[in-house]
């Protein structure tokens, strides 16, 4: 048998975690949004248009430089959830 061993001077690699993370903002993000379309679903069409306008020109990438990943992840959520959103 092959032993391996350990030392100091290699350490293991180290795991990068960021795209979990990212995820993890991704979703908690996306709830976020599901529950304010969900919370205004009953309301009259043109209120459910002025919501989700805003939350389109809240999250469109050009408006969020710092972080455009999310903002594209979230945009692309809510153009997803159109149909269902403002149907009549």
């Amino acid at each position: 048998r092959k032993k391996t061993f350990i030392c100091a001077q290699n350490p293991p690699p180290t795991i990068d975690t960021s795209s979990l993370e990212e995820a993890e903002e991704v979703a908690k993000v996306k709830a976020q949004v599901n529950a304010q379309m969900e919370g205004t679903i009953k309301e009259d069409l043109p209120s459910r248009k002025k919501t989700f306008k805003f939350l389109i020109l809240k999250w469109h990438p050009d408006k969020n430089q710092d972080n455009p990943e999310l903002a594209t992840a979230i945009f692309q959520f809510l153009q997803a959830q159109k149909d269902w959103y403002l149907k009549e």
